[in-house]
């Protein structure tokens, strides 16, 4: 298992060292570990953002990975969540990565000079070249929050254990959504429909869990709605590559060892 899963990681940094190779491409990496959720996004100059960390089983192949990629600094490291799926490795990284500011939905005293609360004060984090992290909701139980991932007219939705209205998004009317990472492993329909009809996304993102499953209602929402769902424990880990006004999909399926490319113009 671990042999495939290593051989399927190097021909995954191949493909990814070459989309890195451009910086005028923002690059969100949506990461297939074990067990949690971690995706890492690359701005411009070489500016590098980890939002969240899996679960401790995922912490070896999360560090494997980023020093495969020649990660050395870590420009901002968010945690959304307090469940352990998200947040494990936070300590691990810290240790062995140049981390310069950390935002965690949970307050700690242990990095008071490079720790922010996660909050919706400030509502935004300025990432890089316009590329920002906006924060919609937060909830105390259970301490999660959803926010979204903009760049130039583009936007990604980061779902979590948080009701959101329509009203939250006002303020990004003026982004076209691409791309929704699902509420908790896809394990609940969250946020309302509504939401996901305003949006209109062309892919859900479904990350690994060892002890959740997938809603069916969700699943029948997303087909009935023509957005492609991806589980990364399926298909292995998926990029995307933002451009302008553009975007390109990447997947490595573990199984065909084979890179399946799917372009939205």
């Amino acid at each position: 298992m671990k042999i495939a899963w290593l051989f399927g990681l190097l021909l995954l940094t191949m493909s990814i060292l070459v989309s890195f190779s451009n910086q005028s491409e923002i690059v969100v990496y949506f990461l297939d570990l074990p067990d949690g959720e971690a995706t890492l996004v690359q701005g411009t100059n070489q500016q590098y953002t980890l939002i969240n960390t899996g679960s401790k089983a995922s912490g070896i192949y999360l560090i494997k990975l980023l020093e495969t990629l020649e990660v050395d600094t870590i420009n901002h490291l968010i945690i959304t969540d307090e469940d352990q799926r998200y947040r494990a490795n936070k300590d691990l990284i810290i240790n062995n990565f140049d981390v310069r500011q950390i935002i965690d939905i949970n307050e700690t005293s242990h990095y008071q000079r490079t720790q922010l609360t996660l909050s919706k004060e400030p509502a935004s984090i300025h990432l890089g070249d316009g590329l920002t992290f906006h924060v919609l909701a937060v909830s105390n139980q259970p301490r999660a929050s959803t926010n979204v991932l903009t760049y130039n007219n583009q936007a990604i939705l980061f779902m979590g254990r948080t009701s959101i209205t329509e009203k939250d998004l006002t303020n990004l009317d003026k982004y076209d959504f691409q791309i929704v990472k699902t509420a908790h492993f896809g394990e609940t329909f969250l946020p309302d429909r509504n939401i996901l009809t305003k949006i209109n996304p062309d892919a859900a993102i479904f990350f690994t869990s060892a002890q959740n499953e997938a809603n069916n209602e969700l699943l029948y929402y997303l087909e009935e709605h023509w957005i492609e769902p991806y589980f990364l424990e399926d298909i292995g880990s998926l990029i995307a590559i933002f451009k302008d006004s553009d975007y390109d999909i990447e997947v490595q399926f573990h199984t065909k060892n084979v890179k399946h490319h799917i372009n939205f113009d």
